[in-house]
């Protein structure tokens, strides 16, 4: 292998490569054609990124991701010759050499190469329907809740994810579902941070793997789990009572009481009425507190609930519109009944948050 790439190009590669896959993963280099393919593979995560090169010999050599990291960041601006040498591959640039021993982690391994063209997605879409729901999962790495499922409802892409405790939802409007199977939280943060603000992306599945691509940066494949997940859509029990105010002072409510103490915030109480909500949290540290005033309210009487207001603040940041439409199962104090919180005009978004207690 012999090939010259400009050391920025190549540095932006591994810098994505390092937030999707991790340092501590091998990386297989081919030179051919024109371009310079990286391919990390881990346990449950592939990403695949070219960067366009001069190449004067075709050929392929295996490092660990930390290794060509701290060599390409050492060197000098501008172009970058990548040379195989016995016993592993030289790093030259600005006048000084770096040889790393090529290593044989992978030896004999095969892995997908992914051929699809997908579905295409608008970025902000994917980034802020993944980021409405992925607080609700699980935080603890559990092999079902610590998962976001990809589900689909009427043929569109549908997100979800529970803690047991809460449940977020979120359908693409106008986005195909790729198929019905859950994906690791952590690892999904990960994409969505190597990724950054890409203005589109192209999804689908193959190989046991959904893929993620971004034009000029890269393909993602994380390992997708086909197992069965709880039947979330009968979590919901008819709903009687229903209270519709603006979002966003009832979210800042939330928020503020979160602020006040991050590892333990205090619960919110919400008092429910035909003329609007009551909310008052009080910790040791202080005391937040307001009202806002319905514009629709259908109760058969006063309704006094609390909850987590982490949930809270979570549940509100998940919805789209400036207003919140709360909705009570049927005699909601008399034993714990999920809490229906949504847009009042799109079924896109919506959330199930149980309340700690009644009164």
């Amino acid at each position: 292998m012999k090939a010259t790439v400009e050391r920025h190009r190549l540095n932006g590669a591994l810098r994505r490569i390092s937030t999707a896959a991790g340092s501590t993963v091998p990386l297989v280099i081919t030179a051919s054609s024109g371009t310079v393919e990286l391919v990390a593979v881990g346990r449950k995560v592939m990403f695949i990124a070219e960067v366009e090169a001069a190449v004067d010999e075709d050929g392929a050599a295996e490092v660990m991701v930390r290794q060509i990291m701290s060599v390409v960041k050492s060197l000098p601006a501008g172009a970058v010759a990548m040379e195989s040498v016995e016993g592993g591959i030289a790093f030259t640039g600005g006048g000084s050499t770096v040889v790393l021993a090529e290593q044989d982690e992978l030896c004999g391994a095969e892995w997908p190469e992914p051929q699809g063209t997908g579905q295409p997605v608008e970025g902000e879409l994917l980034r802020s329907s993944l980021g409405g729901v992925i607080p609700a999962a699980a935080t603890d790495n559990h092999p079902i809740f610590g998962s976001v499922r990809f589900d689909e409802t009427d043929g569109v892409m549908r997100l979800v994810a529970s803690d047991t405790f809460r449940l977020a939802v979120r359908d693409l409007s106008g986005t195909p579902a790729p198929g019905v199977f859950s994906l690791n939280v952590r690892v999904l943060k990960r994409m969505l941070r190597a990724f950054g603000k890409a203005p589109a992306y192209r999804v689908w599945t193959e190989d046991g793997y959904m893929w993620f691509e971004v034009e000029k940066m890269g393909k993602m494949g994380i390992v997708h789990d086909s197992s069965d997940y709880p039947r979330y859509r009968g979590w919901s029990p008819p709903w009687e009572g229903r209270v519709v105010c603006a979002r966003g002072p009832l979210a800042d409510l939330a928020n503020r009481v979160v602020a006040l103490d991050r590892k333990s915030p205090a619960p919110a109480k919400l008092v429910f009425s035909t003329s609007g909500i009551e909310f008052v949290a009080k910790s040791p540290l202080g005391m937040v507190s307001g009202t806002m005033e319905a514009e629709h309210a259908a109760l058969s009487e006063e309704v006094t609930l609390r909850f987590n207001s982490m949930f809270l603040a979570d549940a509100l940041a998940n919805l789209i519109s400036d207003r919140v439409e709360i909705r009570f199962a049927e005699d909601p104090l008399a034993r714990p009944k999920p809490v229906r919180m949504a847009d009042p005009n799109c079924e896109e978004a919506w959330n199930l948050v149980m309340p700690m207690r009644a009164g």
